[in-house]
């Protein structure tokens, strides 16, 4: 009867200790998930459309952004578009962000990458002739 309780013992804690060690990895990936967010959210990555590089009946279908390879970017993230503008208030410059649509990265080549415009390709062809315009991996508050 001890032979029996003992291993009984030892395979009730040894199932014990795996599901403590389970629970360990899957917290600590939650962990890594939380801190990834918060970069994202409090460091986002910007960058300048410098090309309209294909457009379709008047809207803009893929751009060429100033971000490549070895700056956090990867193939099918969402950025979103935006105009940026300075105002001028009461001799004070303010910088505007106008939201014109979203991307989704197609390629990064070298120091440059391809995004395919998914929203927003009229907005984004006509402000890009005339403004600086800017894509960013987190959406404006």
């Amino acid at each position: 009867p001890f032979t029996e309780f003992s291993t009984n013992t030892n395979l009730i804690a040894n199932q014990a200790s795996k599901e403590v060690v389970s629970g360990m990895a899957v917290n600590t990936l939650n962990i890594g998930a939380r801190v990834q967010d918060f970069i994202k959210d409090n460091f986002p990555l910007n960058a300048k459309i410098v090309k309209v590089e294909e457009e379709k009946d008047g809207k803009a279908q893929k751009v060429l952004i100033a971000m490549g390879e070895g700056m956090s970017l990867r193939k099918g993230q969402t950025m979103y578009v935006y105009e940026q503008s300075i105002l001028e208030v009461g001799g004070k410059k303010l910088r505007r962000k106008t939201e014109l649509g979203k991307l989704r990265i197609e390629s990064i080549e070298g120091m440059v990458s391809v995004g395919k415009v998914t929203d927003g390709g009229d907005k984004i062809l006509q402000k890009h002739a005339n403004k600086d315009v800017f894509a960013s991996t987190n959406k404006s508050k």
